[in-house]
């Protein structure tokens, strides 16, 4: 589920030091210092089926912020991806 979100970070370009970001899915870290934390899947798929699902990644190297807009994903792409879950 969050390695996904890793890839992506690791593809853009930005300034990245794998051992301090954290990523929370709505309420739930995911990840802690570059590692994932002792979460509950259960919790997190529940955080991803609201209506609005909110990612929130920290890179811990400033005070920058940015928001991102995103939309529905159509189900052949999630079928394909369904069997990435780290």
């Amino acid at each position: 589920m969050w390695g996904r979100i890793i890839a992506a970070l690791g593809a853009c370009g930005c300034e990245l030091q794998p051992e301090i970001f954290d990523i929370f899915l709505c309420d739930v870290q995911v990840v802690r210092h570059g590692l994932a934390t002792a979460y509950s899947q259960e919790q997190a798929q529940a955080a991803m089926t609201g209506t609005e699902v909110a990612i929130k990644i920290d890179l811990h190297i400033g005070d920058g912020q940015a928001t991102a807009w995103g939309c529905d994903l159509n189900y052949g792409y999630i079928d394909e991806n369904i069997l990435y879950r780290h």
